[in-house]
C-alpha cells in the first residue's frame, strides 16, 4: 500500500519527477565520468611510470658539463649504499657512426620548415652491467651478465631495428671504413613510452636508457671505445616502500659534494613521469570531489522535491492520518518517494553516459574509447552515492510527515506562510557576517607545516563559510525584494506589488532554490579567484628586461658587446651582457630537504650583470630604489659580493638584509663562495622568467633569482663567456638584433641562425635532439610573449577546471525548475483569480520569469561572495603547503570570468523559468481556479 501511495503521489506531479530525475541523473552521471575517467588512468598508469628511466626510477649523472665528465668508483659505492636504494647499474654513454645503410624513409618531423630527415649518421651506445633490459624485449635475448671483451654482441633499440632493418643475428657495423667494427645482434628492445608532450628531454649530454641505440656490455664498450671503463651515469631502483620526493632531497646535496660533484638527474622526462603520478593523484582527488559534489547536489534536490511535496500534500497526509494510516506509514510513504526519485535518476544517468559515450566515440574516432569505458567501481559508487543522497535527504521530509496531525487536513496552504521579522533576518546577518570574518581570519592567521594539518584548517574554513553565507541569504533575499524587485516590475511592465514579499513569504524554498544555485557557481568562483590570485605572481613584472638572448653553443666575449654599447643604444636598445651559473646552496637553508616547494630547493640561479655603467639604473632589471638606496646597493654588489634577492627568500631562509649565504661551485664542490643580501625586491614571474629563456642551467627547480655582478660571478665559477644577454628595447623594429646576431656572426666566422621563443615549432629538433651541437644559434625571447603564453596557458588550465562547477550550475538550475515548478504548483488558485480579474497571461508568465531571476540574484550574490572568500583563503593557506604557493599573493579578482559566471547563471534559471512559465500562460483561467484554495 505505501509503495502504491507512493508512486501515485510522485506522478500526479509529472513534471516536477521528470526534471528532479533529471538533474539527479545528471549528478550521478558526473560520478559516472569521473571515476571511469580515474580507472582509465589506473589502466594506463604502468606506461606513464616507464618514460625515459625505463625499469629505473632515477639517473645520476655528474654536474660537471665538461666533455670527459663521469662518476667516481667512490661515488658509486657511495650512491649503492644509500638507505632505499635497491640497485644501482652503471652506465658508460658514447658515440660512434654508424656504417649500416639507412633503410627506412623518414620524413621530416611535422612543422619543421627544413627538408632534412633528422636521422643522425652515428648512433648512441650505453654500456650496461645490468641484468635485464631498461624497457621490454622485443626479440632475441640481453646481454650475457659475464661477458668477454671480444664478443662484440649488441642489443639495439626498435627505432634503429626499423630504420636500417636490422634484426637478431644481423651485424651492427659502426666505426669507418679504415676501422670498422661488427657486433652481432642478439636482441631488439622496445622504444620508450612517447612523453605526452612529444618532447624528449634526455639527450646525448643528458644520457639515459631512452636516448640509448644500442647496448652493450662493459668489456665489449672498453674494445669499442678504445679505452678503460668509466661510468657516465648510474640508473637506480629504489625499494618499493621509498618516496622518490624524500629520497631525492635527502641525498641530494651530499651527492653535491662528492668528487667529482654529481646529482639526481632532472630531465624533462623525469619530471613528466612525477607531474603524471601527481595528475593521477590529483584525478583521484577530483574523482573523490565530484562524488561528494553529485552527492551534495542529489540531496539538494531530492531534499528539496521531496520538502515541497510534503508542505503541498499536508491536507492528503493529514486526510490519510484521520481515515487509515499511522504515523510509520506516512513517513514510509515519503522514505519510499525518495527512493523512486533515486532510482529513476540513476537509470538516466546510465542513459546520459550511454549516449555521451556514442557521441564520442563518433566524434573522437575511438581516441577517448578507453577513457569512457564503464567500471563496475564508477556504476557501483553512482548508484551508492544516488542511493545514499536520496536516503539522508528523505529524513528530514519523512520526520515532517511523521508529525502530521489529523487536524491539518483543515488548515489551507495560505494560513501556513509566514514572513520572517525583521529582527531575525538581521540576527542572522550577523551571525553569518561573525562566521565569514572567522574563516578569513582562520586562514590568513594559520601557518600549517603540513598536509594534514592545512585539510583540516581549509575543511574548517569552508564550513565557517558555508555557514556564513546560508545565514547571509534571508537578508539578501529581503534586499533584493525591497531593491530590484522594483526595477524588474517597470522593466517588465508588472505590478510591483506582485513581487513584493514573493520571496519572503516562502523564505524556506528561496534560500533552498539559492544554495542549488550557489553550489556550482561559488565552486566556480573560487576556482578563478584562487588560480588567478596565485598566477600573478608567476607573470614576469615590469622589472624583467624586455628581450633575453642566448648565445649558442659558445656564449660571446663580453667586452664585444660593451663596445658596441653605444651602437645599441643608438638603436634604441640596452644590451648587457650577464654571466649564469645555477650553484647549490652549502647549507640548505630554505628547508627543501623537509619540504620542497616553487622557492624551497637547495640551489639558486645567480645573474651577473654589469652595473659599472649603468648609472643610476638597475639595468637590464628596472628596479624602484631612491638615489641614494640605487647608490648603497651598486656600491655593496660591486666592491662588497653584495647581491639583489626576491622577497620570499627572506622568509624561506629567515635571513635578514646584510646577512650572507653561502654556495657550492657546481665544477669544484671544494670551492665555496659567500654572497651578502644587499637589497630584496618583489621579483614576481622570477620563475617563468628563468625557466623560459633558458637559465636554470644545471636543474629543473630553484629556489631563487640572485642578481650580482658580473665580474664577481664570473669568477666565483670560472665563466669565460657570458651566453646570456638581456636587453631592455624601447624601438619598434628589431635592427639591434639584426646587429647583435652579425657581431656574433663575426665573432665566430660561421653562420648563425636566429630562433624566436614564440615560434617553438620552427625549432623543435633543437628540443628534441642535439642539433645544437652542429651550428651556432640565437635563441630569442621577448618577455612578453611569455606573459602572453602563460596567461593563455593559465586561463586555458583555469577554465578546464571550471567545467566541472558549470556542470554543478547547469544540475542545479535544473534542481530551480522543479522549486519553480513547485512554486506555481501551489499558487495555481491565486494565479487563476489573478487571470480572471484582467491580467494577461503574459503577465504571469513574465511574474514566474522575473521570479526566478530575483531568486538567481540571491544565489549570484551569495555565490560571488563565498568564491571570492575562500580562493582568497584557499591561497593565503597555499603559501604554506602547496608546492607552487610559496609567496605572499595579494587578491586577484577575474571581474570578466566572475561577470560570465554570473551571467551563464541568470540565464539558465531563466531557462528553468520557462516550461513552467508557458505552462501557466498557456492554462486557461478556469483550470487555474478549479483546484480550489485548498488544492493542490
Amino acid at each position: 500500500m505505501i509503495v502504491k501511495f507512493a508512486l501515485r503521489l510522485a506522478l500526479a506531479s509529472k513534471v516536477r519527477l521528470v526534471w528532479a530525475a533529471l538533474a539527479i541523473g545528471s549528478a550521478s552521471c558526473l560520478v559516472l565520468w569521473m571515476l571511469s575517467s580515474y580507472d582509465a588512468v589506473l589502466r594506463s598508469h604502468k606506461e606513464f611510470a616507464q618514460r625515459a628511466m625505463g625499469e629505473y626510477d632515477l639517473i645520476v649523472d655528474p654536474i660537471s658539463q665538461r666533455f670527459d665528465r663521469h662518476l667516481s668508483s667512490e661515488a658509486v659505492e657511495f650512491v649503492r649504499a644509500l638507505d632505499g636504494v635497491e640497485s644501482a647499474d652503471a652506465m658508460w654513454s658514447g658515440s660512434l657512426a654508424i656504417l649500416n645503410p639507412l633503410q627506412e624513409e623518414v620524413k621530416p618531423p611535422p612543422g619543421s620548415t627544413s627538408e632534412s630527415t633528422g636521422v643522425a649518421d652515428e648512433v648512441l651506445i650505453v654500456a650496461t652491467e645490468a641484468d635485464a633490459a631498461p624497457f621490454d624485449m622485443a626479440s632475441g635475448k640481453w646481454l650475457a651478465s659475464q661477458s668477454r671483451g671480444d664478443l662484440l654482441e649488441v642489443v639495439i633499440s626498435q627505432s634503429i631495428s626499423d630504420l636500417y632493418h636490422l634484426y637478431v643475428g644481423g651485424e651492427l657495423l659502426l666505426g669507418s671504413r679504415d676501422h670498422e667494427l661488427s657486433l652481432k645482434v642478439i636482441g631488439i628492445v622496445t622504444d620508450p613510452p612517447k612523453p605526452l608532450t612529444g618532447k624528449m628531454g634526455a639527450s646525448k649530454k643528458l644520457p639515459s636508457p631512452s636516448v640509448a641505440d644500442a647496448f652493450v656490455s662493459f668489456p665489449a664498450a672498453e674494445t669499442i671505445f678504445k679505452r678503460a671503463k668509466m661510468v657516465s651515469f648510474l640508473g637506480i631502483k629504489l625499494a618499493a616502500e621509498t618516496d622518490i620526493h624524500k629520497f631525492r632531497y635527502r641525498w641530494g646535496p651530499s651527492l653535491g659534494q662528492l668528487d667529482p660533484p654529481v646529482q639526481f638527474q632532472q630531465d624533462f622526462d623525469l619530471e613528466e613521469q612525477l607531474d603524471e603520478q601527481s595528475s593521477a593523484k590529483n584525478l583521484k582527488m577530483q574523482s573523490i570531489g565530484s562524488t561528494a559534489l553529485a552527492m551534495l547536489l542529489a540531496f539538494l534536490v531530492i531534499f528539496h522535491a521531496l520538502n515541497m511535496g510534503v508542505s503541498e500534500r499536508v491536507r492528503i497526509f493529514g486526510m490519510l492520518r484521520s481515515i487509515c494510516m499511522t504515523r510509520g506509514q506516512i513517513a514510509g510513504i515519503v522514505m519510499v518517494e525518495s527512493l523512486v526519485f533515486a532510482a529513476l535518476g540513476f537509470i538516466i544517468s546510465l542513459f546520459i553516459y550511454y549516449m555521451l559515450q556514442i557521441w564520442t566515440n563518433m566524434s573522437s574516432g575511438d581516441v577517448l574509447s578507453e577513457l569512457l569505458v564503464l567500471s563496475p567501481t564508477a556504476v557501483l559508487a553512482a548508484g551508492v552515492t544516488t542511493l545514499g543522497a536520496a536516503l539522508l535527504a528523505a529524513l528530514v521530509p519523512a520526520w515532517r510527515s511523521y508529525a502530521t496531525s489529523p487536524l491539518d487536513a483543515l488548515v489551507l496552504p495560505e494560513q501556513r506562510l509566514s514572513v520572517w521579522s525583521l529582527w531575525k533576518v538581521c540576527l542572522l546577518a550577523f551571525l553569518g557576517i561573525v562566521c565569514s570574518a572567522s574563516a578569513c581570519g582562520l586562514a590568513f592567521s594559520s601557518a600549517p607545516d603540513a598536509e594534514l594539518h592545512a585539510f583540516l584548517i581549509l575543511l574548517a574554513v569552508v564550513v565557517l563559510l558555508v555557514l556564513g553565507v546560508i545565514l547571509l541569504i534571508p537578508a539578501t533575499v529581503q534586499l533584493v525584494e525591497k531593491l530590484v524587485s522594483p526595477v524588474l516590475a517597470r522593466v517588465l511592465s508588472i505590478e510591483p506589488s506582485l513581487l513584493k514579499q514573493q520571496m519572503s513569504a516562502n523564505m524556506g524554498r528561496t534560500v533552498g532554490s539559492a544554495i542549488l544555485v550557489s553550489v556550482g557557481l561559488g565552486i566556480f568562483i573560487s576556482i578563478q579567484v584562487w588560480g588567478m590570485t596565485m598566477l600573478e605572481k608567476f607573470v614576469p613584472g615590469q622589472w624583467c628586461p624586455t628581450e633575453v638572448v642566448r648565445f649558442e653553443p659558445y656564449g660571446v666575449r663580453s667586452q664585444a658587446l660593451l663596445d658596441e654599447a653605444d651602437s645599441y643604444e643608438k638603436m634604441g636598445a640596452t644590451v648587457s651582457p650577464v654571466f649564469v651559473e645555477q650553484p647549490r646552496l652549502r647549507v640548505d637553508i630554505t628547508g627543501s630537504q623537509e619540504r620542497a616547494s616553487i622557492t624551497r630547493q637547495d640551489n639558486v640561479i645567480i645573474v651577473g650583470a654589469d652595473f659599472a655603467r649603468a648609472g643610476r639604473s638597475f639595468s637590464p632589471f628596472d628596479f624602484d630604489f631612491s638615489d641614494a638606496e640605487a647608490e648603497r646597493i651598486k656600491n655593496e654588489i660591486r666592491y662588497q659580493r653584495g647581491c639583489i634577492v626576491p622577497e620570499h627568500f627572506l622568509s624561506d631562509t629567515g635571513l635578514v638584509l646584510g646577512d650572507e649565504f653561502e654556495v657550492v661551485a657546481p665544477e669544484d664542490p671544494a670551492k665555496i663562495v659567500r654572497y651578502k643580501i644587499s637589497a630584496t625586491v618583489d621579483m614576481a614571474g622570477w620563475h617563468w622568467l628563468t625557466k623560459s629563456v633558458g637559465l636554470r642551467v644545471r636543474t629543473h627547480r630553484t629556489a631563487a633569482l640572485v642578481i650580482a655582478d658580473a665580474q664577481v660571478v664570473a669568477g666565483d665559477f670560472d665563466l669565460f663567456k657570458p651566453r646570456f644577454a638581456m636587453v631592455r628595447n624601447s624601438a619598434a623594429d628589431e635592427t639591434w638584433l639584426d646587429k647583435l646576431r652579425a657581431d656574433y656572426q663575426s665573432s665566430l666566422a660561421e653562420e648563425v641562425t636566429v630562433y624566436n621563443w614564440a615560434d617553438r615549432a620552427e625549432h623543435r629538433s633543437l628540443q628534441n635532439k642535439d642539433s645544437a651541437d652542429e651550428h651556432s644559434y640565437l635563441y630569442w625571447t621577448e618577455i612578453e610573449d611569455v606573459r602572453e603564453n602563460i596567461r593563455t596557458s593559465a586561463t586555458k588550465w583555469l577554465w578546464a577546471a571550471s567545467v566541472l562547477p558549470l556542470v554543478a550550475l547547469l544540475i542545479g538550475c535544473l534542481g530551480v525548475m522543479t522549486v519553480i515548478v513547485a512554486s506555481v504548483r501551489s499558487r495555481r488558485w491565486q494565479l487563476g483569480v489573478l487571470r480572471a480579474i484582467g491580467f494577461s497571461r503574459w503577465t504571469l508568465a513574465r511574474l514566474v520569469v522575473v521570479e526566478a531571476v530575483l531568486i538567481g540574484l540571491v544565489g549570484c550574490f551569495v555565490s560571488s561572495l563565498f568564491g571570492i572568500l575562500f580562493g582568497w583563503c584557499g591561497t593565503a593557506l597555499s603559501k604554506h603547503v602547496s608546492f607552487f604557493g610559496g609567496m605572499s599573493t595579494e587578491l586577484e579578482l577575474s571581474i570578466s570570468s566572475i561577470l560570465i559566471g554570473v551571467v551563464m547563471t541568470l540565464v539558465l534559471v531563466i531557462f528553468a523559468s520557462l516550461v513552467p512559465a508557458i505552462s501557466v500562460g498557456l492554462a486557461k483561467p478556469l483550470d487555474l481556479l478549479r483546484v480550489g484554495r485548498g488544492g493542490q
